[in-house]
């Protein structure tokens, strides 16, 4: 019934969300729906500047932006009042006569060919297209000035796998730096040029905030030059593959200024920001000046222009819309985040473009977001509002793409882009309210230390805080502080506001203070993206370090940028993600990448005979049980037990080599306010074909690991290696022993930080290798120490199949304030039954222990340490030999030592049963049937 309810629910939200379609569908927007026609007019009017000159003077994070902002520009500011040739000769153009290209060819992931002449300098557009192994930012004095397109890098610097071109953009100011420097060729650059580029635009669009809360003109100087040698020379050239569309039948992904269409947008995004806050000075000065008609004597970047000033204000106009169209007609369409990404700088552009009758093809503001808002969608261009409905779920909220990059990023961009919309007089964000769904529903892919799962191509990141920012600006705004508060409490999710970024959000639109509100956060119990095909299960604490958490997802079909990783797992412990996602290698086309990071070994699943997944064929879990229920969207709304949970799922590995059934368990239970454990039961079974083993693979972040045999003698090891060649992506693993048919035993893995610690158990199984490994490093971790270190790994290998005789493993979080609280795990002795696994849990403490059931033939009855019952999961906690806490989930029986519990006419039931004070006391939704004989 509840699931019936909940189609309803959802056809219904989709009426509605199709009653506002039809609503904006028949909307156009015109030029008086604008706020004004004057300039700036983008992100504020100069109505405006009075407001953000008091915020500067009364709230002191905003007062520390305007600082960092001198900073960084002034000292430029100074060299290029003496020399202006200095700084503008260090951008990257093609400055050679004869070489000043104008087209752009590619030939893989190159940009190989280049052609034609023009008579000015044009933008250098960079060699390569990974972000990888690119030259980092330098400083001003550090680049060479009227350069080939070689760049320099510190000497000692080594051009690793990390993305060094996310350097901050501030370097240009670090001047004065005495490293040594040396000299990479342009074509081992990677994307070095265009993050040069990017620090200089970026550079200009400092000094013109500067120039517009100053009115100094030395600030406009300097912007106008910048922006000026940039959009004379793009306005001559043409997009990467100019004629592609006439040639070939697919579409192409190549940008006008970049090798992507992604490229250009990320870079040059705040290039008509800049210009909006110099319009005025730019028509009523600059092109105007014995500079720009006369030039400047042996100044390359500065000939004379006897164009004049209205051919100059074309070359604007030129590369505006040569960079609009080429978002529009190339790239990603409905859906993904592609489409977003080229809408970043799109709507930028176009927004600071002037009226439409002021330009002889008609085409202007208006028009251009009229086609960015409304459309036509089309293959290579999604309008924003309808991949708003195309990829935001009605039920989460959640962009359909991994969740701690593509998702969370492109949710930002929809709020961003509406928000931006609102301040130039078009109000979508109360209209729609998908789009304040979304801005909250990244607190459902959260650990408790508020960082996001690392599900597919991400990187652990903190939730982006960005657009609940701006809602609460913009409720601010519209006197709705119910709303407001709202936003104001998804706030407490993030450990801080993060008050930097390249737009300057924060001083232009953030509110000084969040609002006050009264409550703490608290994270659901479960959360479940059905899209994602990932299950959230989580038991917090008002301390992160006490609260227990675990992840387990598939690689969903409607999932974008998902990873054939298997049935995985990420588990949380003592304010730290100790089993990590690995997300994806140096770039997206790399060996590493595909063979093992994003692949199974790369993951913590099982692999059925070394084999791994595909990701054209995608495996969606399928929830056989959840206590508490894990609905798509939504919370809980009844839990059994605050110390007790569990979620049993089954994974169809199914790829062109093989067919496999998987099914896995995992549950927390709580054993302190700061202590607890995780319960994992792996079963694998190969159907098309023969078992030859099963490989259970785990991986914890840290700087190494101890084996113990349960006696804590050390685990006797051989030198004996993992196979290379007997599992994909098992290359990238170092043995550093093994051991045959090891008795029960147990790991200690060392975080290396806040004396952190994962122990992990394994009860005894027959016909197994168990392998120590080293693993590659996890650059995609959030702690820098241990981004450059191997990740410890294990590899349990059985013989055979892995369905009656599973893979069984406790995992206790310790340290960092707490003591670990288990002695032992082990299975006593007891009748083997089909699918039916059987476990003890010693605690340190005296005469305490838990047994532990978990049954895949639910009617069939399960017998162990005294116990009978039927039923999925139980966890009987024992002290000084009597039973004083019983938890099922999805049972129909249970007895021991004379108690007895069932629900009556073959009904299934979860409760939770403590002995307190004498009696037993019961929490169940369902009207348990309790029996004491004796």
């Amino acid at each position: 019934m509840v699931h019936i309810r909940n189609k309803y629910f959802y056809l219904f939200s989709i009426f509605l969300l199709l009653d506002v379609w039809i609503a904006f569908a028949q909307s156009t927007i015109s030029e008086k729906d604008f706020r004004t026609n004057m300039h700036p007019r983008v992100f504020v009017t100069m109505d405006d500047k009075q407001a953000i000159l008091a915020k500067i003077e009364s709230v002191n994070w905003a007062r520390d932006i305007y600082e960092a902002l001198k900073a960084d520009v002034d000292p430029i500011i100074a060299m290029h009042q003496d020399n202006p040739g200095y700084v503008v000769s260090r951008m990257q153009m093609h400055w050679e006569p004869g070489k000043r290209y104008t087209h752009f060819y590619t030939e893989g992931n190159y940009v190989t060919r280049r052609e034609g002449n023009a008579k000015y300098p044009t933008v250098r557009v960079t060699y390569g297209r990974a972000a990888s192994n690119s030259v980092p930012l330098a400083p001003l004095d550090k680049i060479i000035p009227y350069g080939d397109g070689s760049l320099t890098k510190p000497a000692s610097m080594n051009l690793g796998i990390v993305k060094l071109t996310e350097s901050s953009n501030n370097e240009l100011s670090d001047l004065g730096n005495e490293t040594p420097y040396d000299t990479v060729p342009f074509t081992k650059t990677g994307l070095g040029t265009e993050t040069v580029n990017r620090a200089f635009i970026q550079l200009a669009w400092k000094s013109s905030i500067l120039y517009y809360l100053t009115e100094n003109r030395k600030y406009a100087k300097l912007a106008a030059d910048i922006l000026w040698n940039f959009v004379r020379g793009a306005a001559q050239q043409e997009q990467l593959n100019s004629g592609w569309e006439q040639n070939h039948k697919e579409g192409s992904l190549n940008g006008y200024l970049s090798f992507e269409t992604l490229g250009d947008t990320r870079h040059f995004a705040t290039l008509p920001l800049a210009y909006d806050m110099i319009y005025d000075y730019l028509r009523q000065e600059y092109f105007d000046s014995e500079q720009f008609v006369k030039g400047i004597d042996g100044e390359i970047w500065a000939p004379p222009h006897p164009e004049g000033k209205e051919w100059a204000l074309g070359c604007f106009e030129k590369m505006f819309k040569r960079l609009i169209e080429n978002k529009l007609n190339r790239g990603g369409g409905l859906k993904g985040n592609w489409n977003m990404n080229e809408q970043q700088s799109a709507m930028l552009y176009a927004l600071a473009l002037d009226e439409d009758f002021t330009y002889q093809d008609g085409k202007g503001r208006a028009y251009y977001v009229n086609k960015l808002v409304y459309g036509p969608t089309t293959e290579h261009h999604g309008a924003y509002l309808d991949v708003l409905r195309a990829n935001i779920s009605p039920t989460t909220g959640l962009w359909p793409e991994a969740p701690g990059g593509y998702g969370q990023g492109s949710i930002g961009q929809l709020v961003r882009f509406g928000f931006i919309y609102y301040k130039n007089g078009l109000d979508f964000l109360s209209k729609d309210p998908l789009l304040s769904k979304a801005s909250s529903s990244m607190t459902q892919m959260l650990f408790p230390n508020g960082y996001v799962t690392n599900f597919g191509d991400a990187t652990y990141a903190t939730m982006n805080t960005e657009q609940l920012e701006l809602m609460m600006a913009y409720w601010h705004d519209k006197k709705d502080s119910l709303q407001e508060r709202k936003c104001a409490e998804w706030m407490k999710y993030a450990p801080q506001r993060n008050l930097h970024n390249e737009f300057y959000y924060a001083l232009f639109f953030y509110l000084p203070e969040i609002p006050r509100t009264d409550s703490a956060p608290q994270l659901a119990r479960t959360s479940y993206s059905e899209t994602y095909s990932l299950v959230f299960g989580r038991n917090d604490a008002p301390d992160p370090k006490d609260a227990l958490a675990f992840t387990l997802m598939g690689f969903g079909k409607d999932t974008g940028h998902r990873q054939p990783n298997g049935m995985n797992m990420e588990l949380y412990g003592r304010g730290h993600i100790l089993a990590p996602d690995q997300g994806v290698g140096q770039d997206y086309w790399g060996a590493d990448t595909h063979e093992y990071k994003i692949n199974v070994a790369g993951h913590n699943t099982v692999s059925p005979n070394g084999k791994g997944a595909d990701n054209n064929m995608p495996q969606n879990l399928e929830i056989v049980h959840a206590e508490p229920v894990v609905i798509d969207g939504k919370t809980p709304d009844y839990e059994v037990s605050p110390y007790h949970q569990y979620v049993d799922a089954v994974n169809h590995f199914h790829t062109s080599e093989i067919k496999a059934e998987q099914r896995r368990m995992l549950s927390i239970i709580r054993t302190s306010p700061h202590t607890g454990y995780y319960v994992d039961i792996f079963r694998s079974d190969v159907t098309d074909g023969e078992d030859r083993y099963h490989d259970y693979i785990y991986h914890n972040m840290g700087t190494g690991s101890e084996f113990f045999l349960s006696s804590g003698q050390p685990m006797p090891m051989s030198a004996s290696p993992l196979d290379s060649l007997s599992g994909k992506g098992y290359s990238y693993f170092t043995t550093l022993g093994s051991c045959e048919n090891p008795d029960n035993f147990y790991v200690d893995y060392h975080l290396g930080i806040d004396d952190t610690h994962m122990r992990m158990f394994v009860p005894t199984g027959k016909g197994r290798t168990v392998y120590q490994l080293n693993s590659l490093f996890n650059h995609r971790y959030y702690e820098p120490s241990l981004r450059t270190l191997p990740v410890p790994a294990l590899l349990i290998r059985q013989k055979s199949e892995a369905w009656d005789h599973p893979f069984i493993t406790v995992y206790e979080p310790y340290g960092n304030g707490a003591k670990s609280q288990i002695r032992s795990v082990y299975t006593s002795k007891t009748p083997k039954q089909k699918g039916v696994a059987k476990l003890s849990v010693e605690y340190f403490k005296k005469d305490k222990m838990d047994h532990i059931i978990h049954s895949v033939n639910e009617k069939t009855e399960a017998k162990y340490m005294g116990i009978r019952f039927m039923g999925t999961y139980c966890v009987a906690t024992m002290e000084k030999g009597r039973l004083v806490s019983l938890y099922i989930g999805n049972g129909y029986s249970f007895s021991m030592d004379g108690l007895e519990v069932t629900l009556g006419e073959g009904k299934p039931f979860d409760v939770w049963l403590e002995w307190r004070d004498g009696e037993w006391i019961c929490h169940s939704r369902e009207a348990v049937k309790i029996k004491m004989l004796k």
